[in-house]
């Protein structure tokens, strides 16, 4: 039993201190590393950068559900070429952009601490996997990520042509010289008839103005009693709360002198004739 138990204590000695040494491996690769997490949607407004810096970039294929972890030296010559080489529909996420001034350095010092090293290819992770990205120097988890939408090649759209509408023709027709007659006349109008047009226009025009003179009237009026009208409506305000002041008033003085009177008038019945 004592040696079990001795045996069982080497062994989480021995799982404890590998815990250790593994958690002290990560902290100083953690600070050897100088990995500088990037905003994602600012990747089109960062510079070229000549070696041996350059550019981390953790990407996610949503179609395959793959990751990728790959380098570049200007991350958007670097995402127009892979937009263009993806074939799925629903495009690239870009989870994580980091900046290293030494890119191979950043790379050794990756596999030492997760096995992982830069490349164009595609590799699914399971759970524990995806848990050790969560909590490595990729820093997935510092920016949002960006959606990066495939550009499809759309053809040009040619413009529908319509066909030529038929003109219309107007038939011939033989007016006869009556009706050549009554037209001619109802064309023709007299001086007189021109002159009653001219005045019930005259007299349109008139009862226009008066209505809008009439509107202009009301509206002046209305803006000059604007004011008029405030005060008023102050002055009921402040009337119907100093009434309702005075009736309490009133209602308190009736009640003290009620009790007073029912006081004095039980003092009188004490006192004896």
């Amino acid at each position: 039993m004592a040696l079990r138990l001795q045996q069982s204590l080497r062994v989480e000695a021995r799982f404890a201190l590998q815990f250790y040494c593994a958690s002290c491996r990560i902290f100083a690769i953690r600070w050897r590393i100088r990995l500088k997490s990037l905003t994602p949607k600012d990747y089109r407004l960062l510079p070229k950068l000549d070696a041996p810096a350059g550019y981390i970039v953790v990407l996610r294929d949503i179609d395959r559900d793959a990751y990728r972890l790959d380098s570049a030296d200007h991350p958007a010559t670097y995402f127009e070429t892979l937009l263009a080489e993806v074939t799925g529909s629903f495009g690239i996420e870009l989870i994580s952009l980091l900046e290293t001034d030494d890119l191979a350095a950043s790379e050794s010092q990756l596999f030492d601490a997760h096995h992982a090293r830069l490349s164009d290819k595609w590799i699914r992770l399971d759970n524990h996997q995806m848990a050790t990205l969560r909590q490595s120097v990729l820093q997935i988890n510092t920016h949002r990520s960006l959606y990066l939408k495939p550009q499809r090649a759309t053809s040009p759209k040619v413009a529908a042509t319509k066909p030529p509408r038929p003109q219309y023709k107007r038939p011939a027709i033989s007016y006869s010289r009556a009706s050549a007659e009554r037209m001619r006349r109802r064309a023709s109008r007299s001086a007189l008839a021109y002159q009653e047009a001219a005045a019930a226009a005259r007299r349109r025009r008139m009862r226009l103005d008066d209505v809008n003179d009439r509107f202009d009237l009301l509206q002046y009026a209305r803006d000059r009693l604007q004011p008029y009208h405030e005060t008023l409506y102050q002055m009921k305000e402040t009337f119907l709360d100093y009434t309702l002041l005075w009736l309490f008033v009133l209602f308190v003085l009736a009640f003290v002198v009620m009790v007073l009177g029912m006081k004095y008038a039980s003092i009188l019945d004490r006192v004896p004739y």
